[in-house]
């Protein structure tokens, strides 16, 4: 594990996966849609950040790509459509 990667969302397989990955873990400012925004994200990633962020990852994605926190989150997901299908046949 390093540092998330710059992603520019684009139409391809590889760029949505990233982006998908990056939203998962929580880091939807390191995705970018254009070229203008791409640097910036670069730019604005000094050693600092860079350093938390290494030692932040490995929990940022335990907490929230985890099996357990996948789990959760496809019950929250088969509830919210049960209920949304029970809600809607009562009408």
């Amino acid at each position: 594990m390093g540092v998330p990667i710059v992603t520019w969302l684009g139409n391809g397989i590889a760029s949505r996966a990233g982006g998908a990955i990056l939203s998962a873990i929580g880091l939807p400012d390191w995705i970018a849609s254009d070229d203008d925004q791409y640097v910036g994200i670069a730019l604005r990633s000094a050693p600092e950040r860079l350093s938390r962020l290494r030692h932040d990852l490995p929990g940022m994605i335990e907490q929230r790509c985890s099996p357990s926190a996948y789990t959760r989150a496809v019950e929250t997901a088969y509830r919210t459509m049960w209920q949304g299908y029970v809600g809607s046949s009562q009408n």
